[in-house]
């Protein structure tokens, strides 16, 4: 009887813990963002929209030269994702051509001095992929020392598109591993 309990205890435990992990790792809800009020770059626009059951942010880009998409600032200054490895992306590319989708995860500090780290994950057209950014790492190197407990911006940003298109941001958040 008393070896049921705990076992019944420590799962209920351990049910308890992972579903605080979870919650921890979605340190963004887009459903409460206004989308007037996100950062646009480079000719993007943004619209909070639904997709496939959940909120979701739509980037729609021109073609261009440059690097086009937004930026997200933490509201109170910074997010803490000091349990956090990194910070994942999922995206869907709604346009009809294959585009290159970068995340980039900031500090505070002079941009000279390239205080973030990035990643890029390439999206035939229809496909939905992630785009994962691991602290200390750019595009699968050594980067910058970002301090994880940290984090000021996060922004989402295709490169150089050949022509206009459309991507759908699912999901921001921090993943741990």
């Amino acid at each position: 009887m008393i070896r049921s309990f705990l076992s019944s205890a420590s799962i209920l435990c351990l049910l308890a813990s992972s579903s605080i992990l979870l919650a921890d790792s979605k340190f963004i809800d887009f459903a409460s963002l206004d989308a007037a009020a996100i950062k646009v770059e480079n000719g993007a626009s943004v619209a909070i929209v639904d997709h496939e059951g959940s909120k979701a942010i739509q980037l729609t880009f021109p073609a261009s030269k440059s690097y086009p998409g937004f930026e997200l600032s933490a509201p109170n200054g910074e997010w803490n994702l000091g349990s956090s490895s990194g910070v994942t992306a999922e995206v869907t590319n709604t346009s009809s051509v294959k585009v290159g989708v970068s995340l980039r995860v900031e500090n505070a500090g002079d941009w000279q001095k390239a205080p973030w780290n990035s990643n890029v994950t390439w999206l035939a057209p229809g496909a939905t992929g992630s785009v994962v950014v691991k602290f200390g790492e750019s595009f699968g190197k050594p980067g910058f020392a970002l301090d994880p407990a940290a984090v000021t911006k996060i922004k989402v940003f295709v490169g150089t598109p050949t022509v206009d298109g459309t991507v759908i941001v699912n999901s921001i958040e921090g993943f741990d591993g």
